[in-house]
């Protein structure tokens, strides 16, 4: 009895901040970056001369992170880590997806909703890692749980210190 309360609880409450947050978003400026753009937009509303350097400094070595993320996610998907939190992130609908080893992303949902489903079917089973595509500037996320049901999450990067 004494779980069942705790679940329901737990339940309540992500219910109940998801619900808070999107007031509070609803009011918030819309976000600037689309998710097909990622983080690459150097220069916005600058000097045009920083604009291009800051676009050469990314043509040149915006792969690396492509690289380093995809290095990371292959080690996940091969030792089979579970997700352990999902835990706010710096901006909006943004999260940050922590694993069993530490290694922490920053994802968005591909469709509304699927960090708080992915958050909620955490406490029924293990959510694991099975796959991920990268398709340009974007990496796609496949999860699934025990049902086998797919999720699915656009990582936007590694965490890195606020």
């Amino acid at each position: 009895m004494g779980h069942l309360l705790l679940v329901v609880g737990l339940a309540v409450g992500v219910l109940g901040a998801l619900g808070w947050r999107r007031r509070r978003d609803a009011g918030a400026a819309p976000d600037p970056t689309p998710p097909a753009q990622g983080v690459r937009r150097p220069g916005v509303g600058l000097d045009p001369g920083l604009d291009e350097a800051l676009t050469a400094v990314l043509d040149a070595h915006g792969s690396l992170v492509g690289d380093l993320l995809e290095q990371r996610l292959r080690g996940l998907v091969a030792r089979q880590v579970p997700v352990r939190a999902i835990r706010p992130a710096p901006g909006v609908r943004t999260g940050r997806v922590c694993f069993a080893d530490g290694t922490v992303v920053l994802a968005r949902s591909a469709q509304g909703g699927e960090l708080a489903a992915i958050a909620m079917a955490m406490h029924r089973s293990s959510i694991l890692l099975t796959g991920y595509a990268r398709d340009g500037g974007v990496t796609r996320l496949d999860l699934r749980g025990r049902t086998g049901q797919p999720m699915a999450l656009l990582a936007v990067g590694l965490d890195q210190p606020d």
